[in-house]
This record gives structure tokens, C-alpha cells and sequence, in this order.
């Protein structure tokens, strides 16, 4: 009985570690695909800057769980372009501008109170709007 309790245990902490570490680069491309996600359902036309507030974010400290949280539309499943597109950014591949921190809809941003000349970067694509805005833009 004891053979097969630790063969058990064993079997249960190989598929605990296979689970936690998997492949490598499998965590960052699980983020990647959830990230492009949630930026196709914000904006898909802004999704490079979209991912480079993200960048900016993690950059900084933030936790994945909390850059994801942070955006308000429905996920959309994104294709294996937008995925790429995304992982280029989040890897620095693909050029992001450090100062991008927050990314809000043309409503939004007047709803905040918050003018779009000191928007950063504007993105359109008719009838949408996204505006890229520093970190220190909700100061005040």
C-alpha cells in the first residue's frame, strides 16, 4: 500500500510541477493571447498601443492579473496575427512610447475631465476614438 501511496504522490507532484512551469515561454504566451484579447475587445484598430500600455504597466510593477483587470470591454478572441502583433510589443520588438499609461475612449476621457490636447497619441478609426494619456494624467 505504501509503494502505491508514493508513486501516487510522486505522480501528483510531477503533475503539480508540469502545471506550474509547463513549456517554457508558455505563462508569457498565455498573457499575450489574454492580453490581445482584452485589447481587441477595446480597440482592436489601437491594439499595438494598447499593448504598450500594458508593457508599460508590467514595466512598472504591475501584476499581470492587475494590467488585465484593468480594461472594460469583453475579451474578443483574437486571431494568431494580433497575438504575434502583442508579443512583439511586450518583448520590445515592436517600438512602444514609455510614456503611454492610460487608454480611454473619447467619452471617457471628456467624462473624466480630461482634455484631448494633452492626449499623447489619439487613435481613430471612424466612428471610435482612443485616446493614450501619461500616468500622471488623473494627478489633477
Amino acid at each position: 500500500m505504501w509503494r502505491n501511496t508514493r508513486t501516487l504522490a510522486l505522480a501528483c507532484v510531477l503533475a503539480l510541477c508540469a502545471g506550474l512551469w509547463g513549456t517554457p515561454g508558455a505563462h508569457a504566451a498565455d498573457f499575450a493571447h489574454d492580453l490581445a484579447a482584452v485589447c481587441k475587445g477595446e480597440a482592436e484598430f489601437a491594439l499595438g498601443a494598447c499593448a504598450c500600455v500594458a508593457a508599460n504597466q508590467l514595466a512598472a510593477g504591475q501584476s499581470e492579473t492587475a494590467v488585465l483587470a484593468a480594461f472594460y470591454a469583453a475579451p474578443r478572441p483574437p486571431t494568431e496575427f494580433e497575438v504575434r502583433r502583442v508579443e512583439a510589443v511586450l518583448t520590445g520588438y515592436w517600438p512602444c512610447d514609455p510614456r503611454l499609461w492610460f487608454m480611454f475612449s473619447a467619452d471617457d476621457a471628456a467624462r473624466l475631465g480630461l482634455d484631448a490636447a494633452d492626449a499623447l497619441l489619439i487613435v481613430r478609426r471612424a466612428p471610435w476614438c482612443v485616446l493614450f494619456f501619461a500616468e500622471d494624467a488623473l494627478d489633477g
